[in-house]
């Protein structure tokens, strides 16, 4: 009778004990990361107030909450962010290529978005992009703008090593300089986020015109990226779980379904 007891009372134990993978057991103090986000509007940026608003900083608010996590939102140059990430003074950041160089120093999610990059010229160089390669249009005195830390494809990467264009390719710090560089003269040419340009469009911060040149674009996965110094596997698991569980929710699919 008693070793029948035992065994009830140790399968209600099994039975009512939160599980460790339970998010919902964990209170938002578990699990509270810095991450590190750049300006780049209409997905981030500040508000008015001072406060971090955008596409992007509501997504990942979202997925923070699903997880039962606090997000504490560090703005820096995207450069920086990824520093900071090797070195764990930050534990996480978004808009991250997986590759094997970051793979050393870094945990990553699972795809949490897709984005486009496609190749923006001033209007008087579009004409050089009917019918011709990217090869082609560099080697004609284009300078191509290109961000240091932004991963574009395998095509772009191996343009990068390719000596016979290093005049021809300017690297610039942040991924917000590249529509300023070209209204500037600096540069003809930057890849750029369809959305992005129509929103500097509309809010008529695009002074100069400019036009998309098909002649190259790049689709890809988008991952967060967590610092092996100050993060572990099971949190990325942790993620994982809510990123699954947005990317079915109707507000993701109306904004992020492309």
């Amino acid at each position: 009778m008693m070793l029948y007891r035992l065994v009830v009372v140790c399968f209600l134990f099994a039975t009512l004990a939160p599980k460790a993978e339970d998010v919902t057991q964990l209170t938002p103090a578990d699990c509270s990361l810095n991450v590190g986000w750049s300006i780049w509007p209409p997905y981030q940026y500040f508000s008015e107030s001072g406060k971090p608003i955008g596409l992007q900083i509501e997504l990942l608010k979202q997925i923070a909450t699903e997880a039962n996590c606090t997000f504490n939102f560090v703005q820096q140059s995207f450069s920086q962010n990824v520093s900071d990430i090797r070195d764990g003074k930050l534990d996480m950041m978004p808009d991250i290529t997986v590759t094997d160089k970051r793979r050393l120093f870094a945990y990553f999610s699972e795809p949490y978005r897709h984005e486009i990059q496609i190749l923006y010229v001033k209007s008087e160089f579009f004409e050089r992009c009917k019918d011709q390669s990217l090869e082609t249009i560099l080697s004609r005195d284009f300078r191509l703008g290109l961000s240091k830390s932004n991963f574009y494809g395998e095509k772009l990467e191996s343009i990068k090593n390719d000596l016979t264009f290093k005049d021809n390719l300017v690297f610039l710090d942040k991924n917000s300089q590249g529509i300023a560089a070209i209204v500037s003269g600096k540069i003809d040419g930057y890849f750029e986020d369809p959305a992005v340009i129509a929103y500097l469009t509309e809010s008529e911060k695009l002074t100069v015109k400019i036009k998309s040149c098909y002649v190259e674009n790049y689709a890809g996965k988008l991952s967060l990226m967590f610092s092996k110094k100050s993060t572990d596997k099971q949190l990325v698991k942790r993620i994982n779980r809510a990123i699954k569980e947005v990317k079915e929710s109707k507000l993701y699919k109306r904004h992020w379904e492309w």
